[in-house]
């Protein structure tokens, strides 16, 4: 599938990745032990598998490194052997899917007779969930067997960060697109992330922009653009700096129809309908608006861009994003030293995440931090899965998300803005730890229903699911995988 505001994003940024700053955060590099290497690859990706142990032995960690940040195309190859799955991904086949949809819900109500009209009401409901397992399933699959790992957790980062929650409104079928295209952006510029989350329906529907016009101000998106996605709680923002925000905002919302409306002559020229994001300029508050001490120029879409270019540029947008960084990646409290270099690099790159990432990951706080961060509960899943079954790809994986929902974190399940906490120490409770160690002993037997389709029942004949690896294949210290001890010879 093609992603070409990524892809453009990422190769205009090419030249800035092998200059300057990457060759100086490169040579600090330093992981002298197998070990430590091991730990470094554990930590960089969702579990360490053989391949990709042996693909950083030969390599070498800053080449490995490098090799992780290039920009390469999205989504990436997986086992021929997963079966076969077409996820809406793009504004045309999502449009597509969404006017489907909506007007299976239509039709729907159209019933007279309530006992049909339950039944097509109930197979359109169905109809939405399955689309976001699709999404779901995709993330394990990729998670599980793809390549570039530190864009996939990245992926991750960045949804959680602009996060939704799937079961509002008509969401489910969006979450492929709204998932996939942000982990295609994942290491390119902030501006871009930011630009594309703002306006995608996912969000729009989310954070009621669709109730934002002129006259009747919601002010859900603004405050959360600000608070969440850019300058962060203390970032210096106001509450007439909301209500500004709030109405740049008016007039932006969804059209699942397709349809352009009727429209008064002097709104024709400025009316826009792209995939399913509309600007309706009759429901846009155009008066003159300041924004952090600036008057805004222009209005409509015009003045929106603006603004976004001018959050993203932001030095306190640099602060709260480089501390949440900092966080996911290093430990709960990470060094104010490491956030002040991650902000200098963001600032001089342009907000270049993938200059940033090399600054994080060949940091010696992160090198230090190692072995010592406390698993979120996706981690926790994740890591395991791939100790288990990296040779052995399951066709199923409703079970991996009923663990992910049992310990908190099932993808796209966090019903507030804020998104699922990236601090460790948020998932040390009692119950999140009794939790854990009932999985891990379903977990270390094998799991049947990861290699038949959900809701197939069991046949007596199939061959039995592979045993998971055993313990003497992999390093008890960090998981990577080592070599068969040789057995002693019976008498």
């Amino acid at each position: 599938m093609r992603f070409s505001p990524g892809r453009r994003a990422l190769c205009a940024a090419l030249p800035s990745l092998w200059l300057g700053g990457r060759a100086l955060a490169q040579s600090r590099l330093h992981l002298p032990s197998p070990l430590l290497r091991a730990r470094w690859l554990a930590r960089l990706s969702w579990g360490p598998t053989a391949g990709s142990v042996q693909a950083l032995e030969s390599l070498g960690p800053a080449a490995w490194l490098a090799r992780e940040l290039a920009p390469a195309p999205w989504p990436p190859a997986l086992p021929s052997s997963l079966p076969e799955r077409t996820l809406a991904l793009g504004t045309p086949a999502m449009a597509a899917l969404l006017q489907s949809t909506t007007a299976q819900q239509r039709l729907a109500n159209q019933q007279s007779d309530p006992d049909e009209k339950n039944k097509q009401n109930r197979a359109f409901q169905d109809r939405l969930t399955a689309e976001s397992r699709h999404a779901q399933f995709e993330l394990i699959w990729q998670g599980l067997y793809g390549e570039r790992q530190v864009q996939q957790q990245m992926g991750w980062f960045w949804f959680n960060h602009f996060s939704v929650h799937r079961f509002k409104n008509q969401l489910r079928p969006m979450m492929a697109d709204y998932s996939q295209q942000l982990t295609a952006l994942a290491l390119g510029r902030f501006r871009d992330l930011l630009g594309f989350a703002v306006k995608h329906p996912a969000m729009l529907l989310y954070l009621d922009n669709q109730a934002n016009a002129v006259g009747r101000i919601n002010e859900n998106l603004a405050r959360e653009l600000l608070e969440l996605h850019t300058l962060g709680v203390d970032g210096g923002y106001t509450q007439a700096d909301v209500q500004a925000m709030a109405r740049v905002l008016t007039g932006f919302g969804v059209n699942m129809t397709g349809e352009v409306p009727k429209l008064k002559p002097e709104h024709q020229a400025t009316y826009a309908l792209d995939g399913l994001m509309e600007f309706h300029p009759a429901r846009h508050d155009a008066s003159p608006q300041t924004l952090l001490g600036k008057e805004l120029p222009g209005s409509g879409r015009e003045r929106l861009e603006w603004v976004l270019d001018h959050l993203a540029a932001h030095p306190e947008t640099a602060r709260h994003l480089c501390q949440r960084l900092a966080v996911y990646w290093v430990g709960d409290k990470p060094s104010p030293a490491l956030v002040e270099r991650l902000v200098r690099r963001y600032m001089l790159s342009r907000g270049l995440i993938a200059e940033v990432m090399q600054e994080l990951l060949a940091s010696d706080e992160l090198i230090a931090s190692l072995g010592q961060q406390f698993k979120t509960p996706q981690q926790w899943v994740m890591s395991a899965m791939r100790l288990l079954y990296e040779d052995v790809p399951i066709i199923n994986p409703m079970p991996v998300l009923r663990w992910m929902e049992r310990l908190g974190q099932q993808p796209f399940d966090r019903q507030t803005p804020d998104g699922y906490p990236l601090e460790g120490s948020a998932w040390e409770a009692p119950g999140q730890m009794v939790t854990r160690f009932e999985l891990a002993r379903v977990l270390a037997a094998p799991q049947a229903n990861l290699f038949r389709p959900e809701g197939s029942p069991a046949d007596p004949a199939a061959p039995r699911p592979p045993a998971p690896a055993g313990p003497t294949t992999r390093c008890a210290s960090c998981g990577c995988p080592q070599p068969p001890r040789p057995r002693a010879k019976r008498c």
